[in-house]
């Protein structure tokens, strides 16, 4: 006698597909949120308008500082930087897909109009000798 199954839904596999595309690669360190003035409160934003975001990842003798501007339109600018060095090549990953960002001559890096997403940033930072993959742990814009 054969037991009868219910179809998987649909929620659910996209859901499974997402999780699957969010995980970090096995030759990246993950570093971990240290910081984020969401949940400073002594942080107050400012009435109506764009309002700014800053969050800390650390580990692994690097740390990844992000500041996110958002305005009225849920448009935002994402912008970041490595200490104690440099990174040499930054990504964003979204639920959607990835994006190689240009480095400034300070190291910095940036992404206008980005949407609100669950977001991860991908760095490489030559440290101790060699090239080192850093990711952030996913966060909300």
């Amino acid at each position: 006698m054969g037991a009868s199954r219910e179809p998987v839904p649909d929620v659910v596999k996209i859901r499974a597909r997402r999780a699957a595309s969010m995980r970090v690669p096995a030759d990246v360190e993950l570093l971990e949120l240290v910081y984020d003035s969401v949940l400073d409160a002594e942080v107050l934003l400012p009435p109506g308008g764009a309002h700014t975001r800053v969050l800390a990842f650390s580990g692994g003798g690097a740390r990844l500082e992000v500041k996110i501007d958002c305005t009225k339109s849920q448009t935002c600018r994402l912008s970041g930087w490595v200490v104690p060095v440099a990174a040499t090549v930054a990504t964003v990953r979204t639920e959607c897909g990835t994006r190689t960002l240009g480095i400034d001559d300070y190291g910095g890096f940036s992404l206008d109009h980005l949407a609100p997403a669950q977001v991860s940033v991908l760095v490489e930072v030559p440290l101790r000798g060699t090239t080192r993959r850093f990711q952030s742990s996913w966060f909300a814009i």
